[in-house]
């Protein structure tokens, strides 16, 4: 099917990583196909293939090709999803590993959303494609007993995120879909985990705070947002999450994609995992209080509260 065919040796782990043309994605893909003894086959996915293959071929280097193929996946797509898939065990008999990371985000007013828009197209991104991506590698690791599902998440989950609603629900659909695949698939010797991401050093992470810097006003008083009063919450929002792109908390995307290799290779996985002590010191306030009223408060605070 492609020229650069490779078929994995047995002793490899087969990887399907999602959204890999920048940030988390780009860099865990590069870090798994690099680990010592070829130990991963890594299917690099990205939607554009025109506009981004390029970047990652030349950070893979040596890799490209060896332990580390790009391929296309629109995970918004089914029919995209499923020709991925295939193809990837027509060449290889199987999917060892599958990391959903490919995600889109969004900024809008509660009751100004526009779910049949900007809904449909989260949904899609962030909890409908992985969850079908989920469902069609699911039999092969069954009929194996062997697997491993990685569902990227966020702290925006743990606690209220207001104006970020329709990137955080689709998270919190997924991490319920966790849950109960994670229950229904152990006895098959397939662990499916979450993990929760703080602040991460992203390309467009970065652009976004420097941007902020440049045009601070703008940023805290956008034109969509009429009322003075949700104005005013919108910035206080806003400022927190430039702060935390700014603070010692915010990991890099190497950081994060080592902690995804280091999580991928645990024998037996936990549920639900924080990539930073940041990261649990927030989840530690969801999970102890049942009322819901700590995370409130964290919110109220400002999340850096737990560290100053």
């Amino acid at each position: 099917m492609y020229s650069e065919f490779k078929m994995a040796s047995s002793s490899q782990k087969v990887v399907l990583i999602t959204g890999t043309a920048t940030g988390i994605g780009f860099t865990t893909a590069v870090k798994f196909a690099g680990a010592p003894g070829k130990k991963y086959k890594v299917y690099a996915t990205m939607r554009n293939m025109n506009e981004k293959k390029g970047d990652l071929e030349k950070a893979a280097g040596k890799l490209l090709n060896d332990t580390l193929f790009i391929r296309e996946l629109d995970v918004s797509d089914e029919a995209s999803r499923v020709k991925c898939v295939q193809a990837i065990l027509e060449e290889d008999k199987r999917i060892d590993i599958l990391i959903n990371n490919a995600v889109v985000s969004h900024m809008g007013v509660f009751e100004e959303l526009k779910l049949e828009e900007d809904g449909l197209k989260n949904f899609q991104i962030n909890y409908f494609g992985p969850f079908r991506l989920m469902q069609l590698v699911v039999p092969g690791m069954k009929k194996r007993k062997s697997g491993r599902i990685l569902n990227l998440s966020s702290i925006g989950s743990l606690l209220p995120c207001p104006f970020t609603d329709l990137y955080i629900h689709p998270k919190l659909a997924l991490e319920g879909a966790s849950e109960s695949a994670a229950a229904y698939l152990r006895p098959f010797n397939v662990w499916v985990s979450v993990v929760h991401l703080g602040a991460v050093k992203t390309p467009r992470a970065e652009q976004v705070v420097a941007a902020y810097g440049q045009y601070k006003d703008a940023f805290l008083k956008p034109d969509f947002i009429k009322d003075e009063e949700v104005q005013k919450l919108y910035a206080k929002q806003m400022t927190t999450m430039m702060d935390l792109f700014t603070h010692d908390t915010c990991q890099t995307t190497d950081e994060v994609a080592q902690f995804l290799l280091d999580t991928a290779e645990v024998k037996k996985p936990v549920l639900y995992y924080q990539s930073s002590e940041f990261a649990r010191k927030v989840a530690e306030q969801k999970y102890v209080d049942p009322t819901g009223e700590k995370a409130i408060k964290l919110y109220e605070a400002g999340v850096l509260s737990l560290v100053k």
